[in-house]
């Protein structure tokens, strides 16, 4: 007997009987690449350019537009990142490859000049993975430098990236110029999609997101050629930017207000936008927002956060994300691009519906649903008022904010001349025994300077003519020192009384978005007192109703219907409702083939 076969069919017993599931798969395909050959592997990949239309308003008006233009689907570079692990978020990154992005460029755009999809062939290392685990895969496109690949390595913001899926949707990084994700074509990812359909009917029970695409391993292949005609995956794609648009046209008549009876468009800007964001969009909530619904919505589309159409067999797309400030204490000043009062006339755009501007996404839970957390558009307006009321330039002045009234200079001179001419008379005995000071008597001077831009105002000074006559002044006492003392209680005599100085005519307007809006969140004053309400109820009933989030296009359709700010508001913290609104306003808010107009009167 042969000893030595005996022991080694024995051993090839044992070998095989140690194997369990969770080993390397072997595939005998000459075709199909081993784990650790060098393989090819293509990717369908798809750019965002179904359409998503919701009404935010209840009286606003649906639009049709256009899926955007030829810059905003422009692929120009690309990285794929290969995952492997049993389940997504925990899912570790192992290599990453500069992606061959021709496909794109080569295909015959179609009609209006978009290239929507194409398929890209990659020379990659096939991981190697157990039964158990898959292969999966994200697609970053115009990376802008944001992300790299050095090597087969990938690098964010220049630091290395080996991590788990769940690590690299928290990785915030700072964007200090939009140009940096939309500089060089836009920056897009991965889309996340939901595994039942919303919208009109509740989510299943069960059901979850995912955002990598799960590539087929037997896919992989040797030869270029095969691999071609085989994409691994399909991906599906979003921009990582929000888009805003405004229209907000001349208007000769005005309604709403009898003092004025038209307006100039000056422009618009955006305003309090996010200084960070994720390179994929986050939707790891906990609670899970997926079946929230508004049980008073007007809306049919009720269920708000996953769509009611499929992009492909069982996937849905869904609306709302997390960004690196959503919720907790947050210090303003530091997260949020603000203008503080102050705007470049140079950089503001037309306000004709197709001059759009870029941001980061911007959302936040209910309890953070603040004005100062908001991102909203400025609106600047030269106001026509009716005949007689304004200066020959168009200034005109407002008391209080009290915009039933309007002043010229002389008037609000006026009106200080009486605030000074009570004080004097509350404290007459300590200056003067007999005679008498009126408004003839006094000289105020106001801050209307050729270089000041108008706004809020103090008053620079008010003094008693050197030349008044028939005043018997107390001893020590005379108009010298009478008048210091107007100057050093100056601020104390005009009280909390507001002087709006609108330069020219030109008034400012905020309008700060809504990603939901009226129509799947509708909320009223007596909703619950100017606030949200906290846990569950108040992020079901509200969750989403403001904010702006990545690649939803919101088209803003702007009315001015009153006087509005002498400045650029400031922003507050207060909640997001209830609005004093002097636009209206309707806001079409698209997902990237768009989200619908919201019009605003002002």
């Amino acid at each position: 007997m042969n000893k030595t076969k005996y022991l080694a069919l024995a051993f090839a017993a044992l070998t095989l009987g140690a194997c369990t599931s969770d080993d390397v798969v072997v595939n005998d395909d000459p075709n199909i690449a081993q784990g650790g050959e060098k393989s090819y592997v293509s990717l369908a990949i798809n750019l965002p350019t179904q359409p998503s239309t919701r009404v935010t308003d209840t009286d606003g008006e649906s639009v049709d537009l256009d899926d955007g233009t030829e810059n905003e689907y422009a692929v120009k570079s690309g990285i794929l990142v290969l995952f492997t692990g049993e389940n997504e978020a925990a899912a570790t990154c192992v290599s990453a490859y500069t992606l061959n992005v021709d496909g794109f460029q080569t295909q015959t755009p179609d009609d209006d000049q978009i290239t929507s999809k194409a398929t890209l062939v990659e020379e990659v290392a096939k991981p190697s993975t157990t039964k158990k685990e898959n292969i999966y895969a994200l697609v970053i496109l115009n990376p802008n430098s944001v992300v790299t690949v050095d090597g087969t390595s990938l690098k964010i913001s220049n630091e290395a990236f080996n991590g788990t899926f769940k690590s690299f949707t928290e990785k915030a990084v700072s964007i200090s110029d939009i140009s940096a994700v939309n500089g060089n074509g836009f920056m897009m990812s991965n889309a996340p999609l939901y595994s039942a359909a919303g919208g009109k009917t509740k989510p299943t029970d069960g059901a979850s997101v995912s955002t990598l695409a799960i590539m087929d391993k037997d896919k992989f292949y040797t030869n270029q050629t095969t691999a071609t005609s085989n994409p691994a995956a399909t991906i599906y794609v979003e921009r990582a930017v929000a888009k805003v648009t405004v229209t907000a046209e001349d208007a000769q008549t005005v309604t709403g207000s009898t003092n004025v009876v038209g307006y100039d468009v000056a422009g618009w800007t955006l305003d309090v936008t996010n200084k960070k964001t994720y390179l994929v969009r986050n939707v790891a909530c906990t609670p899970s927002w997926w079946q929230y619904a508004n049980e008073s919505a007007t809306s049919t589309d009720k269920y708000r956060f996953v769509g009611s159409t499929a992009v492909t067999t069982d996937k849905y797309r869904t609306y709302w994300g997390i960004d690196p400030n959503y919720s907790g204490s947050i210090t303003v000043a530091d997260e949020f691009n603000n203008a503080d009062g102050v705007i470049d006339d140079n950089n503001l755009k037309n306000a004709d519906g197709k001059t759009p501007l870029y941001c980061l996404e911007n959302t936040f839970d209910t309890q953070n649903m603040m004005n100062d957390q908001t991102t909203r558009v400025i609106l600047k307006a030269k106001l026509n008022l009716t005949s007689g009321l304004a200066e020959d330039d168009g200034t005109f002045y407002v008391l209080d904010d009290k915009t039933g009234t309007i002043y010229k200079e002389d008037g609000i001179k006026d009106a200080v001349k009486v605030w000074v001419q009570a004080w004097i008379n509350d404290n007459k005995a300590t200056y003067f025994t007999s005679g008498t000071i009126d408004g003839d008597d006094l000289t105020v001077t106001l801050p209307t300077s050729e270089d000041d831009e108008g706004g809020y105002i103090d008053v620079t000074k008010v003094e008693v003519n050197a030349s008044i006559t028939g005043i018997t002044w107390v001893q020590g006492q005379s108009v010298t020192t009478l008048n210091s003392a107007i100057a050093s209680n100056l601020k104390t005599i005009i009280g909390d009384h507001k002087i709006g100085y609108y330069k020219n005519g030109y008034s400012y307007y905020e309008v700060r978005i809504k990603h939901f809006g009226d129509g799947q969140t509708p909320w009223t004053s007596t909703s619950n007192e100017g606030s949200y309400g906290s846990g569950n109820t108040g992020e079901n009933n509200w969750l989403g109703r403001w904010g702006v989030l990545r690649n939803n296009w919101y088209d803003l359709n702007i009315k001015v219907k009153n006087i509005g700010s002498p400045e650029v508001p400031d922003v507050t913290n207060k909640p997001d409702d209830p609005e004093d609104l002097y636009v209206a306003v309707t806001i079409n808010v698209l997902s990237w083939a768009k989200r619908e107009t919201q019009n605003v009167e002002l």
